[in-house]
């Protein structure tokens, strides 16, 4: 944040070491340390919050099985309350702190979506849980009470991964979070399922893109657009795009779209969603 930096280190015996650095007047200070049982997914699982930090770990055990929890610390990196025991034997996949709530998924067989109530640093509790087939990797806010979900879909009978899948969650009531809209992108590989950073998510212009390769499909590598309607998710625009990693990025300027990869430069008109000019990088 502008006033800490939070460092974590996983190390042996299941637990994650953590360092508190002051940021003030340029200068970067370590103010504490601690330790905390279990090991976080990413920094999506760590959050600052009213001089308390939050985190949400997964434990694993030498029998293989695993539990979550969520902690919450002090400024000095005490703990002052936490969430023991959550979905057994599964682990986290996604996490997101969103003010007084926290999100996160778990996965096994189906998608836990828990939500927590963590406006009280000494009790933190867990409000609700819809489970539904599948998992996301990542949730991003998008617009009031909305949470986008971007992962993959999932035989509800045996967890076996069947493709990637985006999913709109209605967070309007914490304790009752509601599945609104899905869609399957397919048997699909993307980058966004594996990086944050590939995935563009603007509820404001109303778009949702991200690459992606479909398999068995021709049409090879390509970089999708949904907005999102009344009825759920629309494919506004399917557009080829030259890549080796099927690793883009996108970005837009004025009414222009730009999905970058590393051999091409596609320009979508936002208006229209047809690709209007491309540019090839050598």
């Amino acid at each position: 944040s502008t006033d800490n930096i939070i460092a974590t280190s996983a190390y042996y015996d299941e637990k994650t070491q953590i360092a508190r650095f002051e940021i003030s007047d340029g200068k970067v200070e370590l103010k504490a340390t601690g330790e905390i049982k279990g090991y976080l997914l990413n920094q999506f699982s760590i959050d600052e919050y009213k001089g308390h930090f939050r985190f949400v770990l997964t434990e694993e055990f030498a029998n293989g099985g695993t539990q979550n929890s969520l902690v919450i610390l002090d400024g000095d990196l005490k703990e002052t309350g936490k969430i023991e025991d959550i979905a057994k034997n599964e682990r986290v996949y996604s996490a997101r702190f969103m003010g007084d709530t926290a999100y996160f998924v778990t996965f096994r067989r189906v998608d836990p979506l828990f939500s927590a109530d963590v406006s009280d640093p000494k009790a933190p509790k867990i409000i609700g849980s819809l489970k539904i087939p599948g998992f996301s990797d990542y949730l991003f806010p998008y617009g009031e009470g909305k949470l986008l979900g971007v992962g993959r879909s999932a035989d509800e009978t045996t967890g076996a991964v069947t493709g990637m899948k985006l999913s709109l969650f209605d967070i309007s009531d914490p304790a009752n979070v509601t599945e609104s809209f899905k869609t399957d992108v397919g048997k699909s590989f993307s980058e966004a399922l594996h990086s944050h950073k590939a995935t563009f998510a603007d509820p404001e212009k109303n778009i949702i893109a991200f690459p992606a390769f479909l398999y068995g499909d021709e049409k090879g590598d390509r970089y999708l657009v949904y907005s999102l309607e009344k009825e759920g998710f629309a494919l506004k625009a399917e557009i080829p795009l030259e890549n080796d990693r099927v690793s883009a990025r996108g970005l837009y300027i004025g009414k222009l779209f730009y999905a970058v990869s590393d051999k091409e430069i596609a320009v979508i008109d936002m208006q229209t969603f047809q690709k209007t000019a491309e540019l090839k990088i050598k």
